[in-house]
Order: C-alpha cells, then structure tokens, then sequence
C-alpha cells in the first residue's frame, strides 16, 4: 500500500511541475518589451473617445522604436474600432500613448488617463469610455 501512495504522490509533483513549466513558457521572457498604455480619439474634438485604461502589448523591435512598433498598431486597430462602432471619422488623430510596463503600474496608466478626463471635461467635452482592449 505504501507503494502506490508514493506512485500517487510523485504524479501529483510531476503534474504541478507540467503547470508550473507551461505557466512560465507561456509569459514573455523578461527580456520581452511589454508595453502598458491606453488610446484617447482625437483631443481637437468635442466628443473624446477613450480605450481600456491598461492595453498592453508586446513590442515588435528593440531601443528607441520600441514604443512606436506598439503605437502605430494599437491607434490603427483603435481608430477601426471607432469608425465601426461610433461611425469615428478621425483618419489618424488619436493618441495612444505606452510606456515599458517594467517602468508603469497599472494604477500609473489609470491615474494619467483621468488626468486627461478631468483636463477634457475642463474644456466642457464629452467623453465615452469605450472599454476597447487591444486584441492579442
């Protein structure tokens, strides 16, 4: 009987290693340059459409380009959610703004994205909190 507890308890360690190893396969290696943000439409306007307050997304090159490698297609996959949704006609004004997510918290994207609400709405324009998550 002995036998087949510790038969029962190797399996139970090796099926917590099998988790443990796909958990950490499946996060990008600490190397990767994950970036946090959120998108605002185009400010000029009167009506201010504003994404999820912390899209993130896995640059596509190294250094100084790495924040625009994010940006360009988060705006443009954005703006498509505008133009389908709220008939947006911005052609390319929106903002999306990211930072390394090593270097921002979470509570630091949402505190920069009220700011920009409070700012807004100083200026008497009305703003739509979309919800919109950037696909991964």
């Amino acid at each position: 009987m002995r036998h087949i507890k510790c038969m029962a308890s190797w399996a139970s360690v090796c099926f917590c290693m099998f988790i443990l190893v796909s958990q950490v396969t499946a996060s990008p290696a600490p190397n990767a340059a994950v970036y946090r943000g959120y998108c605002v439409s185009d400010p000029g306007q009167s009506v201010i459409y504003f994404s999820d307050n912390d899209l993130t997304a896995l640059a596509t090159a190294q250094g100084n380009k790495a924040a625009a490698s994010v940006e360009g297609p988060v705006k443009k996959a954005f703006e498509e959610f505008l133009r389908q949704k709220y008939s947006f006609n911005g052609h390319g004004s929106s903002v999306c703004g990211f930072e390394q997510a090593s270097r921002t918290s979470p509570a630091d994207v949402i505190a920069e994205a009220n700011r920009k609400r409070a700012l807004f709405k100083s200026q008497k324009k009305k703003i739509i909190d979309t919800g919109w998550k950037y696909p991964k």
